[in-house]
C-alpha cells in the first residue's frame, strides 16, 4: 500500500481545502467558453475529488491500486477513473472523470463514463455530445466513431433511449434538443461535425 508521492507532498504541506480547489481550478483553466456550463459542472466534481483524495485515510483500499503519480492532476484523474469503474452509480466521480477526460486530455475513450449518467437520465446526453464537440474544437478530432460506439452500447442496454432522444429533440432547452438530434444523427451514421453549426446556433 503506497500513497502517490504527489499526494504525500500535498499532505505534508497541510494544504487547506481552499488551496486545493484553487490549484485545481487554475490547472484546468478558464471556463469562459461556450462550454462553460459543462466545464463548471465537472470542475466542481474534480475539486471535490481532489480534496477527498488528499484527505483519504492511510488505510483506504484505494491506495492498494493507486498509481505512483508525480503529477497532481494525473493523480486526481486516476482516482476518479477508479471510483467510476468501481461504481457506475457514483455520479460525481463519473461526472468528474468524463469531464476531466474531455477537457484535460481530449480523451474520447472515456465517453463510456457518461453511460450511467444517461441511463439514469436521458437528458444527460447533452453533456456527452458537448464533450464530443469540446474535443472536436480543442483537438480537431471528430470522434464520431467512438461516440457512435458509446451510443450503440447505450441503446442495447436501454432500448427506449432512441424514443427518449426523439422526444427530447422537441425540448425547450435548445442545447438539449440539438444534442439529441446530433446523437440520433451519429447513431444513424452521420458525422458529429455535421451538427456543429446548428448546435451552437444560439450562441
Amino acid at each position: 500500500m503506497a500513497i502517490p508521492p504527489v499526494v504525500q507532498r500535498s499532505r505534508q504541506k497541510q494544504l487547506s481545502e481552499d488551496e486545493i480547489r484553487i490549484f485545481v481550478r487554475k490547472r484546468i483553466g478558464s471556463t469562459e467558453t461556450r462550454f462553460r456550463e459543462l466545464n463548471e459542472r465537472f470542475l466542481k466534481n474534480v475539486e471535490d475529488a481532489a480534496w477527498r483524495l488528499v484527505t483519504l485515510p492511510t488505510d483506504d483500499r484505494y491506495w492498494e491500486k493507486a498509481y505512483p503519480s508525480e503529477n497532481f492532476m494525473d493523480a486526481i484523474y486516476r482516482y476518479l477513473k477508479w471510483r467510476c469503474e468501481e461504481s457506475a452509480d457514483d455520479e460525481p466521480a463519473c461526472w468528474g472523470f468524463a469531464g476531466l477526460s474531455a477537457h484535460w486530455t481530449n480523451d474520447e475513450t472515456s465517453f463510456g463514463a457518461w453511460s450511467p449518467l444517461i441511463r439514469s437520465d436521458p437528458r444527460s446526453v447533452r453533456w456527452l455530445i458537448e464533450a464530443a464537440f469540446f474535443i472536436l474544437e480543442q483537438s480537431g478530432h471528430d470522434s464520431s466513431g467512438e461516440l457512435a460506439d458509446t451510443l450503440i452500447e447505450l441503446v442495447q442496454a436501454a432500448p427506449n433511449l432512441v424514443a427518449d432522444l426523439r422526444t427530447l429533440t422537441s425540448d425547450t432547452d435548445r442545447r438539449l434538443a440539438n444534442a439529441s438530434r446530433a446523437a440520433l444523427g451519429v447513431l444513424g451514421g452521420r458525422s458529429l461535425g455535421e451538427f456543429r453549426e446548428s448546435y451552437h446556433e444560439q450562441d
